[in-house]
């Protein structure tokens, strides 16, 4: 069963590169020389890579920098990964992405990401793969948005002015909600069987299971609206140490404390 309305021939191409990109996450042994091999093969992503190598975060770096090679020696294997694998999902809203409600979904993907790297270690889960995760967890909400942008701009705006259940609005707007789309995505795309978890289930996980990666990214999603970067769909009323009570933190102090900067950390990256 596919939702109303839906259409894989309409959804923008995730580009393969990206795909590698996300497979090299789980590989210890790749080098920088491996990212740079990848990109060579998506100019637009390689092109992204030397964008961020020239911003102002490397100011300390004299003269333009024009090559792929100096620039992932600059901003490094895990910033290119992160860099690249953003400029690949961003892709797929394209033009929706000038619409002030809609970016918000994009800045929460975004924060779910940083904040599902922050709190990886906790959930004994590898860095670069679950920030990976949080960025693709909507991927089933990006999917409907780049398909239909003004339902879904308007579902955005309904839950300003009614918070409504979001996956339920989803799926009388859609058919199905963002998590059933996810887990068809995952077949679709050529994602790894391992990433259907946190695409499809993470509304509905324990917080406090370590080594789960649904619940490290549901964790993760409900952090980033607590800290000002949801969309809505998930009416979060605790604060946030309310919510790092939840989960199985080393140091829920540590964590809590660090929040302002992560903040800082998402208005950076959605910012490039």
């Amino acid at each position: 069963m596919t939702p109303q309305g839906f259409s894989f021939d309409r959804l923008p191409v995730f580009p393969a590169v990206a795909l590698e990109l996300i497979s090299l996450l789980d590989d210890q042994e790749a080098s920088v020389q491996d990212i740079a091999t990848v990109l060579r093969r998506e100019p637009a992503l390689a092109a992204e890579a030397i964008k961020v190598s020239n911003s102002a975060r490397y100011a300390r770096h004299q003269g333009a920098i024009l090559d792929l090679d100096t620039a992932l020696v600059v901003i490094g294997m895990k910033e290119a990964r992160r860099v690249c694998l953003n400029a690949a999902v961003r892709g797929l809203i394209g033009a929706a992405l000038g619409m002030p409600e809609l970016r918000r979904l994009w800045r929460h993907s975004v924060a779910s990401a940083i904040l599902t790297e922050y709190l990886s270690e906790d959930y004994d889960i590898p860095a670069g793969r679950a920030y990976a995760l949080g960025l693709l967890h909507d991927l089933g909400a990006l999917a409907l948005l780049a398909m239909h942008p003004e339902e879904y701009r308007r579902l955005i705006v309904l839950y300003d002015h009614e918070p409504v259940d979001w996956r339920e609005a989803e799926r009388r707007i859609f058919g199905m909600d963002h998590e059933q789309v996810g887990a068809l995505l995952v077949d679709h795309m050529g994602l790894p069987e391992s990433m259907r978890a946190a695409l499809s289930q993470h509304h509905d996980s324990d917080l406090g299971l370590r080594g789960c990666e649904a619940c490290l990214v549901g964790a993760a999603s409900l952090l980033a609206e607590t800290i000002g970067s949801g969309i809505g769909g998930d009416l979060v009323q605790s604060p946030p140490e309310a919510l790092l009570a939840r989960m199985p933190l080393r140091d829920p102090a540590a964590r809590l404390a660090g929040l302002p900067a992560i903040a800082e950390k998402i208005q950076d990256a959605v910012s490039l």
